[in-house]
């Protein structure tokens, strides 16, 4: 069953970005990797434990690798919450200060 993904104003800014700078190079991969994105979002949406938990870096913050990049998200009663995603190499604690 799922719920809802959120997506907070800063991982919409997030995924604009990323399609910028793929579709640069080429616009497929672009859509292909946001699709991509989606995709697992919409698995942990279903499944929200399945990432690994970060409360080292914010409480109750989850993450989940997809390819180079990193979703991080929070689970919610009726979903989960989209809050950025980020390159895995970015300096995360510097990133995701709320």
């Amino acid at each position: 069953m799922h719920g809802e993904v959120l997506r907070t104003p800063q991982a919409r800014m997030d995924l604009c970005d990323i399609w910028e700078y793929m579709a640069s190079d080429k616009v497929s991969a672009a859509d292909r990797l946001l699709e991509e994105f989606n995709s697992k979002c919409r698995l942990l949406d279903g499944m929200p434990e399945l990432g690994r938990l970060r409360e080292e870096l914010s409480p109750f913050l989850r993450s989940w690798a997809v390819g180079n990049h990193v979703i991080f998200y929070r689970p919610q009663p009726n979903g989960i919450e989209f809050i950025r995603v980020l390159h895995g190499r970015r300096n995360f604690p510097a990133l995701l200060k709320e």
